[in-house]
């Protein structure tokens, strides 16, 4: 069995059989509610909540994307992993808000955080070590909810400012 990081321990990709996502990082659906919704402003009906592992290696960040549903990130192990909020306009904000999911609350670390539906989201691991967080969606995720940031060229680096980083945690501008 492969091996990532110190102490020879299995790699969590592949002892939890995820697979590489097109935006980014790690992912494997582990739980889609039998119960199914048809919310008014969907194309159809969607399971009513939907549950999946993401990991993120150092450095590993994902392109902006938006869901039309909330979406609540939860930590596991690892280090902290930077969600930058892009807002709700028709690509995501050059100057986006910022919240930091992980462990240590004494840092300003959050353990869980939410993401409006309909808000730009990008994340960043900035720990030396992987990261393996919980995205509960809900609505469930159906991938035709999800919209990737495409246009040629990057949208400029996400640097916060000082007033970015007093905003609260998890709530992106609208």
């Amino acid at each position: 069995m492969p091996v990532d990081g110190p102490g020879d321990r299995p790699s969590l990709v592949e002892t939890l059989e995820l697979r590489r996502r097109p935006e980014g990082g790690w992912y494997r659906e582990t739980w889609s509610c039998a119960h199914q919704l048809r919310p008014e402003d969907y194309p159809g009906a969607r399971a009513s909540a939907t549950l999946g592992y993401l990991l993120l290696r150092p450095g590993e960040e994902t392109s902006w994307r938006t869901l039309r549903s909330d979406e609540i990130w939860l930590h596991h192990t690892g280090g902290p992993v930077t969600l930058l909020f892009g807002g709700t306009g028709s690509r995501p904000s050059t100057m986006p808000t910022t919240a930091t999911l992980g462990p240590d609350l004494a840092a300003g670390q959050q353990p869980q955080l939410r993401v409006p539906g309909g808000a730009w989201r990008s994340a960043r691991c900035d720990g030396p070590t992987e990261t393996l967080m919980t995205c509960l969606v809900s609505p469930g995720f159906h991938p035709d909810d999800r919209t990737v940031y495409t246009e040629p060229g990057p949208v400029p680096p996400a640097e916060p400012t000082e007033a970015h980083l007093n905003e609260p945690p998890g709530e992106p501008p609208d």
